[in-house]
């Protein structure tokens, strides 16, 4: 799956990591966030979070760069890019150099 021009991303679910289809990856990491966010416990580490959440926004960032209309058309309605960031850099689960998506307008 491509992020953008520069930055491809392979599916680390398979024993062998390869290169997947977007949809496949976006399918793989929901899972993959599902099984971790379930099984974690009161002591879950940071480590665990940061995972998910840089997975995550791998999809995010597909969407954004690939699929532009589609991704503006939702955040508008949902804002759920705006909140997930906003979870992201308040608890420092993701490091700025990693947001790559340019700084949206507000309408939530």
């Amino acid at each position: 799956m491509r992020a953008n021009a520069s930055t491809y991303y392979c599916a680390g679910s398979h024993v062998h990591p390869r290169p997947c289809s977007a949809i496949a990856y976006s399918v793989h990491t929901l899972d993959f966030a599902v099984r971790q966010v379930c099984g974690m416990h009161d002591g879950a580490r940071v480590k665990h979070c940061q995972s998910i959440v840089r997975r995550l926004y791998r999809v995010f960032a597909h969407a954004y760069f690939h699929h532009r209309d589609v991704f503006e058309r939702v955040e508008s309605a949902t804002g759920v890019y705006a909140r997930f960031v906003n979870v992201a850099r308040k608890y420092e689960l993701a490091p700025e150099s990693q947001i790559i998506i340019p700084e949206l307008p507000t309408t939530c």
